[in-house]
């Protein structure tokens, strides 16, 4: 796939409802159309040949608009966050795609799922040395806690903050049966419980494969919230830009970070994005206490509107926002051809050694 030869394919979820947590919450899953249009014709602008390809339907359906295209030539970039009412769905959509031939820009279908399912992404973290807020997952709501309050309650395969709210905080037992409560029977998952962890709030971005570039670090500047309980993003922080959360919830790009605090945040940043198998791009979000960095959560499909955290944080590299676009597709078209370049050496290096062994077996037999 060359330069000059290869077409961009948007792949993009359209929402027109709801299937679980609150009616306002459409917006944040319809803004993935918004942003795919831009992304066409920022791409566009660049030079590359580019269209659509939303997904509606069920996966034969995308399966039928994948078959009239050809590996050979297009490229995949993907913001489809997703699929079937699920976000981890978005796994099936990427490991059809894989299996169809096409490469694409972003996380393979296992990152997907571990990073969009709280509890693996917890047991991952875990296993690779990462600090992360102690968790418990709740099927049920009349579980007794054995985390010591207050604890954070959330869905335990939501992004974006879906499920997010001021109550989310569960100070003692009551409002913990409560909000798990309201978690299963709103979005129909289990609840993911974790200690609730006060201090600084850090979004670190990154691009790169081989090598991994840290852009500028975020922080959520909480100096308008009095109550620490109540310093943490909502839904309402992210997407709703007229609500009193989202007005004193702004944030710091580059956060006034540096010395040895700076080092861990950074250190912890990328291993997360290492351990969890991150690809092109991704964010950590991070709770800095105490001199630890507690890993929030892995994004491997940060939001690629403009004006979000990741595109605020190039910005401040000095890239606008076709040229950190630019970037990003640069970075994944140059993982996909080495991965090509490697697979062709692997296969002539096979080749090689099967016509290495025919000719010994040829000349012992010859010798015999």
């Amino acid at each position: 796939m060359e330069s000059g030869e290869v077409r961009i394919g948007v792949l993009y979820n359209q929402e027109s409802s709801i299937q679980r947590g609150e009616p306002y919450e459409l917006l944040a899953l319809q803004e993935t159309t918004q942003v795919a249009h831009l992304l066409c014709e920022t791409i566009q602008s660049l030079g590359y040949p580019v269209f659509e390809i939303p997904v509606v339907g069920s996966l034969y359906d995308l399966q039928q608009r994948l078959s009239q295209l050809s590996p050979e030539d297009t490229f995949i970039f993907s913001v489809c966050d997703e699929f079937e009412g699920s976000g981890v769905g978005v796994a099936r959509v990427i490991a059809l795609v894989e299996d169809m031939g096409f490469a694409h820009t972003g996380a393979s279908p296992e990152t997907i799922i571990l990073c969009t399912d709280k509890a693996a992404a917890k047991q991952r973290m875990a296993a690779c040395g990462i600090p992360t807020p102690a968790y418990e997952v709740f099927t049920r709501p009349i579980q007794q806690a054995r985390l010591s309050f207050p604890v954070f309650v959330k869905p335990v395969s939501e992004d974006g903050s879906l499920g997010i709210a001021r109550s989310s905080v569960a100070r003692d037992q009551a409002e913990l049966v409560e909000r798990v409560q309201y978690v299963l029977e709103k979005y129909h998952q289990p609840a993911l419980v974790e200690r609730f962890i006060p201090g600084r709030e850090f979004s670190v971005a990154m691009w790169g494969n081989e090598r991994v570039e840290l852009l500028p670090i975020s922080e959520i500047d909480y100096s308008r919230v009095r109550d620490p309980l109540r310093q943490f993003l909502t839904f309402h922080s992210k997407w709703v830009t007229e609500s009193e959360e989202f007005t004193i919830t702004p944030p710091r790009c580059p956060a006034a970070l540096s010395g040895a605090a700076l080092q861990r945040v950074s250190a912890v940043a990328r291993r997360a994005f290492r351990s969890f198998g991150l690809r092109d791009f991704g964010r950590v979000d991070i709770r800095y206490y105490n001199g630890v960095p507690y890993v929030l959560d892995v994004n491997e499909i940060p939001d690629m509107d403009p004006a979000s955290g990741f595109f605020s944080s190039a910005a401040k590299r000095g890239y606008s926002y076709p040229e950190a676009v630019k970037r990003v597709l640069e970075i994944a078209l140059l993982r996909h051809r080495s991965q090509q370049y490697g697979l062709v050496q692997q296969t002539a290096r096979q080749r090689a050694r099967r016509r290495t062994g025919v000719a010994c077996r040829t000349k012992v037999a010859a010798v015999a």
